[in-house]
């Protein structure tokens, strides 16, 4: 199926300079036209919290604060939908929104329960911008005051030693696609594993392991959208390439965190038209 004849579309975008030390990455999904109707639409895991608006025209129709750890979810899609979000970096979302990270791991909330007023006044700036960069410049006006103003706890991530070591090891793992073993990573940010492991699951929720896990899956994803390796190798290449030990292993992989098989989960990517990515 070429770009032109899918209904649905999702790209990526860099934040602005002085939201990235918050943010990963800021997004756009579109629904033109339904694959079948109805469609529900899975949103795989990635290890970040996501502040999600969901508009029509130039109407908010919600306002969510999700975090996909490591389940999928499922959102049901109708046509001339189109959702804009921020995913947050995964050592400092939690904190930038003023919230323990245990209180949002895999949950899908009302961001006003997060935010309160302002969630939804956000987003209807969101909801009303006339292009994308309009909706990323309103994105990074609000990270700059929020941090400016009130998110003190993203502050003291940004600053406390233990908090940068546990920054860069999500580098780390995802520069590696999750491939980098948890005693090097620990062993080049300079802390025993075992304090890595307590310091990322307070900040990021999950464990350096599960990040790993995750980060892995993704790599195996863009992969497959970017580089088309399936067509060129089959799926024991992707298996090879994205560090798992054999096509058994990735086939696990994928339904466990996807809840397809690897052919169905193919079938899927092919009904999105994918822009650029970025995380």
């Amino acid at each position: 199926m070429n770009d032109a004849a899918r209904g649905l579309r999702y790209v990526e975008t860099p934040p602005g300079a002085d939201a990235q030390p918050v943010a990963a990455a800021y997004w756009g999904f579109d629904v033109f036209e339904l694959p079948t109707n109805p469609f529900v639409h899975r949103v795989w895991p990635h290890g970040c919290v996501t502040l999600v608006f969901v508009c029509q025209g130039t109407t908010l129709i919600t306002a969510r604060v999700h975090a996909g750890m490591l389940e999928p979810y499922e959102v049901p899609l109708r046509e001339g939908v189109r959702s804009r979000g921020v995913r947050f970096r995964p050592e400092c979302g939690a904190a930038f929104l003023d919230v323990a990270p245990s209180l949002l791991c895999d949950r899908n909330l009302d961001a006003r329960d997060v935010l309160g007023d302002d969630a939804y006044a956000l987003g209807a700036q969101v909801a009303a911008c006339a292009d994308e960069d309009a909706v990323h410049r309103c994105y990074d006006a609000w990270i700059a005051a929020r941090l400016a103003e009130r998110a003190t706890r993203a502050q003291d991530v940004l600053r406390s030693a233990m908090a940068q070591a546990v920054r860069q090891a999500v580098d780390l793992l995802v520069t590696s696609n999750g491939q980098q073993r948890m005693s090097e990573v620990a062993a080049a940010v300079g802390v025993h594993p075992r304090t890595l492991q307590r310091h990322f699951v307070t900040l990021v929720g999950i464990t350096p392991k599960q990040f790993a896990q995750v980060r892995r899956g993704r790599g195996m994803l863009r992969r497959v959208v970017e580089e088309q390796l399936t067509e060129r190798m089959g799926w024991s290449g992707v298996a090879a390439e994205s560090g798992y030990s054999d096509q058994a292993h990735l086939s696990r992989e994928v339904t466990r965190l996807t809840k397809f098989s690897p052919k169905r989960l193919k079938d899927r990517l092919d009904t999105i038209e994918h822009g650029g990515l970025v995380d």
